[in-house]
């Protein structure tokens, strides 16, 4: 392969312009750098000069196959290249405009983040020299290649308090070749050189270089080693010698491996990995138990207790198990790990980061029996974590966003959304995209009201386009059964990334006590919506939280009330138009409502294959991809679309006007009519009263049998009418003080102080007459109240 790839064309435009070409492996060569004047005093080769140059063609990494090929050039000046964040002359960007400019067939290259790496120069001790290593070093530990050859070294500076072992490599790409940075990509064991030649038949892994050689001298018996880079290290070391004997390929280097591992829990956990993955490539492998009275962090290279037996502790290693996912084994690892966070506001339950789920705390302890290592001391699990400062949260977030911490009001939510993602589609398939299907139910449900169709389709697509915003009303469909109610709400689940984002739900479930659901669900539907006159006030309330709120709390059965901030899309139909969820108010802001006049019926007689297609289009998941790439990327939604404000529709003004009592809707269409008391934008509830009670004395009807100033007062507010003057009472019509309500141009009039525009409102003249007595008020009133019966008469058809 590397022969095929040396001979790639691409890399012959950089070879043919370059001078002092070496190749030093199949794929790699060296040259002079040929941004030449930036290396005009630094010629010596021996200082890396010119010939500090380095270029090779490589295999593509899978994800960058698709910008630069099968193949790629890299390259990268040693002396005056400089690093991504402080480029020096010879930039990746200054070289790539050189080689542009002596070969123009020659396209961008990528920079090498790393030097390669060479093993140590044979004889050359001049790392000794190489930051003062010789007179600084605590200890030098060289790892080799099998052949004995020095392929970096790790050494302590006494100057550092802490245990880290620092990295030398050695490349002739690099000015003077010493690195302090680990260059190998994969690394040997520790004494590899002295691995290979052993007799021994039995290895003992540890942690670190110093104690693997003061190991070496208390078991000598047992070949010791070690991984570089700690407890994690194995995991970039060719472990491949520990399976094959010098001279009998195929059969395991050692009869037995035993790990010992530091006295903490990242050793612990690691090496229980290492152990693991050994066993599974047929490895005899154990892992010691180390004794609990053990200082943290203690190993072999320490002073060891009177009191501890390190050889019991080796002959009493065990087979370590594998652990499976959540087993409630390793608390300590788990704290390490950030597992747990306790919602404070509830005090016995904890969050559990790994099966995204709320546990109490009796639970937490009693599962972590089946943790045998952690020393707890006389502390439970609950109370091990806040002593290692478990972290505190007011409660959870279900929110359509990547932000997995939610911060509000100084109050930490932790956010257990994982966004949802369509198949991509190709250009073609976008070219086809075809919703003809679904354009022309919502048409069917909207009764071809293309202003209700089109707010209905920008309502899903904001669900789309803005998950995160909240929008501030329901949907409801009202219609006959078997109009596909049910089908357009299953296609919007799919949509909106199936079951485990939505749920159906009765209507009990949405006002009931108990909604777990809460927590882990945002787009809400509900078939058949019914809110009877059964604490109706109640359960509407109950909705109207729900669908305007974020911050909701929730109380399961058995489960002490927790915080989530959430907020909900809910989606709801019925069969019934009378629905109090309107009741008396076609202004209610929480609901956007469409009537489906046509019955199955008559949707299968115009459209004779829609509800088959319709169904087809529900099951097939390319279909929803498209509909959900047309809602992300296509529709535009319409300038006066408002997730705040619902538009007002015919079949929510009917849905009002269903609901309504009958003496309001008697009421109604007396100030429809402008007749009498209602001829003015201003009433009175007591003259109003006065009038409609004479109406029936007078006709002798039982129009308003039931009619009362409290019950007026009630129908005004249903109006949303307003008391002027501040609810002062007022003489505005010659007579005695009243107080008085705005029905008609409520701002304005409710705004108005001047008494002489309110009076000459009433009069319907331009000047204000003078004031009248009492007597001649109330005669006014009575003749005016007689004036109006002949024409309510006539109305009525009464002689």
């Amino acid at each position: 392969m590397e022969n095929k790839i040396s001979n790639n064309k691409e890399i012959d435009k950089y070879l043919s312009v370059l001078k002092n070409v070496k190749q030093i492996k199949g794929n790699v060569w060296k040259a002079s750098c040929p941004n030449g004047f930036a290396h005009e005093h630094n010629d010596d080769p021996k200082l890396g000069g010119k010939t500090s140059f380095t270029i090779a063609v490589q295999h593509t990494k899978e994800k960058n196959k698709h910008k630069f090929g099968d193949t790629i050039v890299t390259y990268k000046c040693w002396t005056n290249g400089g690093t991504k964040d402080n480029p020096g002359p010879c930039s990746q960007k200054k070289l790539t405009e050189v080689f542009k400019k002596l070969n123009p067939q020659i396209k961008g290259t990528t920079r090498w983040n790393k030097s390669p790496p060479d093993v140590f120069p044979l004889g050359d001790d001049s790392y000794l020299e190489f930051k003062d290593i010789g007179t600084k070093n605590e200890g030098l530990y060289f790892y080799h290649s099998p052949l004995g050859q020095k392929m970096f070294l790790k050494w302590k500076c006494r100057q550092q308090d802490d245990k880290d072992y620092l990295p030398v490599c050695y490349s002739h790409h690099v000015a003077g070749g010493w690195v302090n940075q680990q260059l190998w990509e994969v690394r040997p064991l520790f004494r590899l050189h002295d691995l290979w030649k052993t007799k021994l038949s039995k290895c003992l892994i540890v942690e670190g270089e110093a104690t693997a050689l003061k190991a070496q001298e208390l078991f000598l018996d047992y070949f010791v080693t070690t991984c570089d880079g700690g407890a994690s290290g194995w995991t970039k070391t060719d472990l491949q010698m520990l399976k094959t004997k010098s001279n009998f390929e195929g059969e395991n280097k050692f009869d037995e491996v035993i790990l010992w591992n530091d006295n903490d829990v990242v050793g612990k956990r690691n090496f229980k990995a290492l152990g693991v993955y050994l066993l599974k490539r047929g490895i005899n492998t154990k892992i010691v138990k180390l004794p609990t009275t053990l200082p943290k962090k203690w190993d072999l290279n320490n002073v060891i207790p009177d009191d501890v037996d390190i050889h019991q502790i080796l002959s009493s290693a065990v087979v370590p198990a594998e652990r499976e996912d959540n087993d409630y084994s390793d608390l300590e690892g788990d704290t390490l790990k950030k597992r747990w966070s306790h919602i404070t506001n509830s005090r016995k339950y904890y969050y559990d980061h790994f099966k995204k789920e709320i546990t109490h705390r009796e639970n937490l302890n009693l599962w972590y029996e089946n943790d045998t290592e952690t020393r707890l001391g006389r502390l439970n699990p609950e109370r091990y974590l806040h002593k290692e400062a478990c972290d505190r949260i007011e409660g959870l977030a279900y929110l359509p966003t990547d932000k997995r911490v939610i911060w509000e009001d100084n109050h930490k939510y932790i956010n257990t959304y994982v966004p949802f993602q369509h198949k991509a589609l190709t250009e073609e398939e976008i070219k086809q995209i075809d919703l003809s299907v679904i354009f022309r139910h919502l048409d069917i449900i909207c009764n071809n009201d293309k202003s209700v169709s089109k707010n209905f389709l920008d309502i899903i697509a904001h669900g789309i386009q803005n998950p995160y915003a909240n929008l501030k009303y329901a949907t409801l469909i009202v219609g006959d059964r078997g109009v596909g109610k049910t089908q357009i709400w299953k296609i919007l689940q799919d949509l909106y990334g199936g079951k485990k984002y939505c749920i159906f739900l009765k209507t009990r479930d949405l006002i009931g006590k108990f909604r777990k659901w809460m927590s882990h669900k945002n787009i809400l539907f509900c078939n058949e919506i019914e809110i009877t006159g059964y604490d109706k006030e109640g359960q509407i309330h109950i909705l109207k939280e729900l669908i305007d709120d974020e911050n909701h709390s929730i109380e399961s059965k058995g489960v002490d009330t927790y915080q989530i901030k959430n907020h909900f899309r809910l989606f709801a139909s019925s069969n019934q138009m009378q629905q109090l969820l309107i009741e008396n108010d076609k202004k209610n802001r929480g609901w956007f409502v469409m009537e489906c006049l046509m019955s199955r019926d008559d949707i299968i007689k115009k459209y004779p294959n829609h509800l088959r297609e319709l169904d087809e289009f529900r099951l097939n998941e390319h279909k929803i991809a498209e509909l959900a790439h047309y809602c992300k990327y296509q529709h535009k939604l319409s300038k006066d679309f408002s997730w705040e404000h619902p538009m007002e529709t015919s079949a929510k003004e009917s849905m009002a006007r269903s609901t309504r009592a009958q003496l309001f809707l008697d009421l109604d269409e007396e100030l429809a009519n402008r007749k009498g008391c209602f001829a003015r934008d201003l009433v009175n509830t007591r003259i109003l009263y006065d009038e409609l009670k004479w109406l029936d004395k007078e006709l002798k009807t039982n129009d308003w049998k039931d009619l009362t100033e409290n019950k007026i007062i009630q129908w005004l507010k249903s109006h949303k009418a307003k008391k002027i003057k501040n609810g002062e009472a007022v003489s505005i019509d010659g007579g005695k003080k009243r107080h008085w309500w705005a029905i008609r141009n409520i701002d304005e009039w409710s705004k108005e102080e001047d008494l002489k525009i309110l009076r000459l409102h009433m009069k319907g003249k331009e000047e204000v007459e003078p004031t009248i007595s009492k007597e001649e008020a109330d005669l006014l009133d009575l003749t005016t109240i007689k004036r109006e019966i002949n024409v309510h008469s006539e109305n009525r058809g009464v002689s």
